[in-house]
């Protein structure tokens, strides 16, 4: 999201804040949000990435098919067949990330997320980070020293870990705060 000033929740840095109440707040802010304002700032945050340099030199991008409460990149997809979007795939109890065909199809899987089910390609957490160019990373909050506060499975923490790519992490306005609580397995963006 381009950046601005950081607004609310600053008195959080007098206190301890666990990740937990930080996520309830952050969620409580996000569902104060009405569908007007989630598409106007998704596609803002959709031209903003599309003039990024990273983007334009990407050939392989990991992205996320958007929930109702995570901005909406899906246009990405559609206006850049040329390019190869991974999505995150839940298979054999373990997330890989699987390229789809063009259009994307998506059927809900386990814990009621949509995953593509047009698999041209999966990749191992191992050789995903390898082999991305750039992540294109949902969080419930991001933070001024970029550290991203996930839905606290640690998903995107394993993908991330030594990898390659840059990663953009994507939230709207009302989910970047003065600080996260970390810990020393999460990856900054």
């Amino acid at each position: 999201y381009p950046k601005t000033k950081t607004k609310g929740l600053s008195f959080y840095k007098s206190m301890a804040i666990t990740k937990q109440q930080l996520r309830k707040v952050l969620k409580d802010r996000i569902n104060k949000l009405s569908q007007v304002q989630k598409e106007k700032e998704s596609n803002i945050i959709v031209n903003a990435i599309k003039q990024h340099p990273a983007y334009s030199r990407a050939k392989t991008i990991a992205t996320y098919y958007p929930t109702s409460n995570e901005v909406d990149l899906r246009e990405l997809h559609k206006i850049h067949p040329d390019k190869h979007f991974f999505y995150p795939h839940y298979h054999n109890a373990t997330y890989h990330l699987a390229r789809t065909g063009h259009p994307p199809q998506f059927k809900t899987g386990p814990f009621n997320l949509q995953e593509p089910i047009n698999i041209i390609e999966t990749l191992s957490a191992k050789q995903a980070k390898q082999q991305i160019n750039l992540w294109l990373v949902p969080g419930l909050g991001f933070d001024q020293n970029n550290n991203r506060l996930g839905k606290g499975k640690g998903v995107y923490d394993q993908f991330l870990a030594n990898a390659k790519g840059i990663t953009l992490g994507i939230c709207f306005q009302t989910q970047k705060v003065n600080s996260i609580p970390t810990d020393p397995w999460d990856i900054p963006m």
